[in-house]
């Protein structure tokens, strides 16, 4: 992890390391260095574009703070079953065929939109009532937003909580963000239309989450089909996270998880 965000060590076809930032809310992969290198990836190489979605490389390695030489999403990941484990600092991949983890706390099913996965949780008021919401998961977020509609309603953020932080997006540079702090419940819960919900799978316990507020530009962009983009900060809560695309299943675990031959350092 570096500042928040998921950065995985990979050896290029050349045999030299490369930096590659994990990023579930990008559909697309690039490469940001000009020899465009395929990378390695068990077994299999992988040759990666330029483009960046009009966004100068150059920008969003200055505000990352650190040099990177891929960015890996959905293209790529669903190729796999992978795991980040930060108490290790490690990432694991595995083929899509492998049995499914048995050994995890929490499994939650997700969709997708855009290619980018979307699990459902509830925000949990004061007063104990539930309010259902559809968040991207996206690791390439080192906080977590909400609507504002959401954000501005007391019954599930207080202002006393508020914490100003500092974010950037490659579309509009950097910003400041108030964050407040609230409960949420993750679940695998899908069914619709419905004032008393259900979990019909696992769903975690009560969570204390940070979400903050996007600046409208970016609110417009990033919530016309959901409420929420939760990040990175779920590994304060589970330090073992594998996503399954296959499947369309994200696994959550406190515990360690074994080494094998396909370990990436984190």
């Amino acid at each position: 992890m570096y500042d928040g965000h998921v950065l995985m060590n990979v050896v290029g076809e050349d045999g030299k390391k490369y930096v590659c930032l994990i990023d579930t809310g990008s559909p697309s992969s690039s490469c940001f260095h000009g020899g465009n290198v395929p990378l390695e990836l068990m077994g299999e190489k992988i040759r990666l574009g330029t483009s960046s979605h009009g966004v100068e490389v150059e920008k969003i390695i200055e505000m990352l703070g650190r040099h990177i030489d891929y960015l890996l999403g959905y293209t790529v990941l669903k190729q796999f079953k992978m795991v980040i484990d930060t108490n290790k600092n490690i990432i694991q991949l595995r083929n899509n065929e492998s049995v499914e983890s048995k050994d995890h706390n929490v499994k939650l099913s997700f969709t997708k939109v855009m290619q980018v996965p979307v699990i459902h949780a509830f925000l949990i008021g004061s007063d104990n009532t539930r309010k259902k919401i559809k968040c991207f998961f996206d690791t390439g977020a080192k906080v977590s937003y909400v609507h504002s509609k959401l954000l501005s309603d007391p019954n599930y953020f207080q202002q006393k909580t508020a914490v100003l932080k500092k974010d950037f997006s490659p579309f509009i540079g950097k910003f400041d963000t108030t964050v407040y702090s609230t409960k949420i419940v993750l679940t695998s819960y899908q069914q619709q239309n419905t004032h008393q919900p259900k979990a019909t799978s696992n769903e975690t316990k009560e969570l204390h989450w940070a979400l903050g507020s996007l600046p409208s530009t970016l609110e417009s962009m990033f919530f016309s089909n959901c409420d929420a983009v939760l990040g990175t900060d779920i590994f304060q809560h589970y330090s073992i996270l594998e996503i399954d695309y296959t499947n369309s299943c994200l696994y959550l675990n406190k515990n360690q998880s074994p080494d094998n031959d396909n370990t990436k350092r984190i």
